[in-house]
């Protein structure tokens, strides 16, 4: 085989993996935007995590049993999300008592160890 039979095998062959790796390319651009998206949101979002409703309520009841007394803004603060979504949720739990001027507990009925995600009331 002549040096320029081998040279063209080897450039039919760079074509041939080019062509393969084309596709994959593409992928993984695509795949970088994506994640440079889904970090810039998390940035805006100051950092926060995502985590389910029950993970979030979970969360937001212990809080409450760590700290009796604690006010909305500052479980928003511990829990890492907004005050008004911390309010929503505790006036849907039934296991805090309290208001936003008073401060948030467990109720006496809570106290039996009931987790975020179980009712109270039947």
């Amino acid at each position: 085989m002549s040096s320029r039979d081998f040279a063209a095998e080897i450039r039919q062959e760079l074509e041939k993996i080019e062509g393969e790796l084309l596709p994959l390319q593409q992928e993984q651009k695509r795949l970088r935007g994506a994640l440079q998206s889904l970090e810039s949101h998390d940035s805006q979002a100051g950092g926060r995590t995502r985590r389910s409703a029950e993970e979030t309520r979970s969360a937001v009841l212990e809080a409450v049993r760590e700290k009796p007394g604690i006010r909305g803004q500052e479980i928003a603060q511990v829990v890492g999300i907004t005050p008004s979504y911390a309010y929503n949720i505790l006036r849907e739990m039934g296991e805090v008592e309290g208001s936003r001027s008073d401060g948030y507990s467990i109720s006496s009925e809570g106290r039996g160890g009931a987790s975020a995600g179980e009712s109270t009331q039947q």
